[in-house]
C-alpha cells in the first residue's frame, strides 16, 4: 500500500479572505489542473506550476481541492476513508505538511465556525454515529473509544490531556506532563501519555478542547496564531466481541505538524529562534526517512531508516513504513512570497507518495493476554 497524498493550496489573500483551499493564482506564480477528476484514487489529479522563469513543473496527487471547497468535503474525501479504516481493523494517519501559515491546523482542527470544523472533530462525531451503527447490527460486539493528546515541543514530549485548562503560550507548556518513548520489539510504546475512554462524542470533544488550550501556539511574521509544535491527537477503537473473550485494537493518527519557517524571520526573538530551530531540524528528520523509505520502494538497496534521530519520526514509525493506511494532505500558501516553500512541500509530497507502507489487520486477542486498556505504542 503506497501513500496517498492530496493537496489543499491556500488561495491568494488578495482573491480570498481568510484561510481557504485550493487551486489560485498569485503574483508571478501559476497553478492549473488538468487529467481526471477533481479526487480521484488513480492519481490521475495533477498540478502544474510555473513560475517567472516560465519552467513549468507537474505534481501528481490523489487529490486537488478547489478553492470553494468546504470543509465538510475535505473530511468526505480523506477523513472518512481513514475513519472506516480503523473501523475495519486497521490502523491510519492523517498528516498535513506544509509551511507555516499555509492552512495545516486549519484543516485539521478548524476555524472559528462551526461550519469550518477540521478533520478532528468531525471524525470524532461521525466516529461514534459509525459505532452506533456497527453495534447495532451485531449483538456479539462492543466498540470502546479512547483518547489522547501529544505535543512535541523542542523535541520534548507532552501530554495535553491534563484535567485543569492551561494557557495556549508556550511559556505554560513546561507545566505540561513530560512524555519519552520506550521500544518494545519493533512497537514505540509512549511513557506516562494518558488515555481516556470516551462514552460519547461530547466526552471525546470535551477533551480536544482541552488539549487545544494547552497547545503552544505564538504570533510569528507569517502567522499569527502559529502552532510551535507538533501535535498527535489518537483515536483508539476497541472492538470486543465474543462477550469479551476477544478483542482488537485499531489506531487513528491525526497529525497537526509544525510548518517550516526560515530562520532569519524570527532573528530578534530567542524564544521563537529556538522554537524555529527544533522544528525544522525534526522536519529535516522527517524528510531524511522519507528519502530513505523511498530509495527502499524504488528497490536501492538501503537498510538503516533514521527513525531515530527525532521524537516526531520515531513516533511517527509506523505511519511511514509500518503497517497503517496513511494519507498526507500537502498545504500550500502559493502567494509569490511562499513560493519557495511552495515548492519545497509539493516536492516533498512526491517523495511521500513512493513510500510503501506494509499494511495489515490488526490481530484479534485473546482478553487473557492482554493488559485490559489500549496500548500506548505509537
Amino acid at each position: 500500500s503506497t501513500e496517498s497524498p492530496s493537496s489543499r493550496l491556500k488561495p491568494d489573500k488578495k482573491g480570498m479572505n481568510g484561510v481557504g483551499h485550493g487551486v489560485g493564482a498569485s503574483g508571478g506564480a501559476k497553478v492549473d489542473r488538468s487529467g481526471g477528476s477533481t479526487h480521484n484514487s488513480s492519481d490521475t489529479e495533477s498540478t502544474s506550476w510555473a513560475g517567472e522563469d516560465c519552467t513549468k513543473k507537474r505534481f501528481l496527487f490523489n487529490g486537488v481541492f478547489d478553492p470553494v471547497c468546504a470543509q465538510s468535503e475535505v473530511f468526505g474525501e480523506v477523513g472518512i476513508q481513514a475513519l472506516r479504516n480503523v473501523m475495519n481493523g486497521y490502523n491510519a494517519t492523517i498528516f498535513c505538511y506544509g509551511s507555516t501559515g499555509s492552512g495545516k491546523t486549519y484543516t485539521m482542527v478548524g476555524g472559528e465556525k462551526y461550519s469550518e470544523r477540521g478533520l478532528i472533530p468531525r471524525t470524532l462525531s461521525t466516529l461514534f454515529d459509525e459505532v452506533k451503527q456497527r453495534a447495532k447490527g451485531s449483538n456479539s460486539i462492543e466498540y470502546n473509544v479512547f483518547v489522547s493528546y501529544l505535543q512535541i515541543y523542542n523535541e520534548q514530549g507532552y501530554d495535553l490531556l491534563i484535567n485543569e485548562g492551561g494557557s495556549a503560550s508556550p511559556s505554560s507548556t513546561q507545566s505540561l506532563p513530560k512524555l519519552s518513548l520506550a521500544e518494545e520489539g519493533a512497537s514505540i510504546r509512549v511513557r506516562n501519555l494518558s488515555m481516556h475512554k470516551c462514552e460519547s462524542e461530547e466526552e471525546a470533544l470535551q477533551w480536544f478542547f482541552v488539549g487545544e488550550e494547552n497547545r503552544a501556539v505564538a504570533s510569528t511574521v507569517s502567522n499569527a496564531a502559529s502552532s510551535r509544535s507538533h501535535c498527535v491527537f489518537t483515536i483508539v477503537v476497541e472492538a470486543v466481541l465474543e462477550r469479551g473473550a476477544l478483542k482488537r485494537q485499531s489506531k487513528l493518527h491525526l497529525v497537526d505538524l509544525a510548518g517550516s519557517e526560515k530562520y532569519f524571520r524570527t532573528v530578534g526573538n530567542e524564544m521563537r529562534s529556538k522554537e524555529t530551530k527544533a522544528i525544522n531540524l525534526s522536519l529535516h528528520y522527517l524528510e531524511q526517512v522519507v528519502i530513505a523509505l523511498r530509495q527502499r520502494a524504488l528497490g536501492v538497496t538501503r537498510t538503516h531508516v533514521p527513525y531515530r534521530n527525532a521524537l516526531l519520526t520515531s513516533l511517527l514509525r509506523d505511519s511511514l513504513g509500518g503497517s497503517s493506511r496513511t494519507i498526507m494532505i500537502a498545504t500550500v500558501d502559493i502567494s509569490e512570497r511562499h513560493l519557495v516553500e511552495a515548492l519545497r512541500t509539493l516536492k516533498f509530497s512526491q517523495r511521500v507518495k513512493c513510500i510503501r507502507n506494509a499494511v495489515h489487520e490488526n490481530a484479534m486477542i485473546k482478553l487473557s493476554q492482554s493488559s485490559g486498556g489500549p496500548s500506548r505504542s505509537g
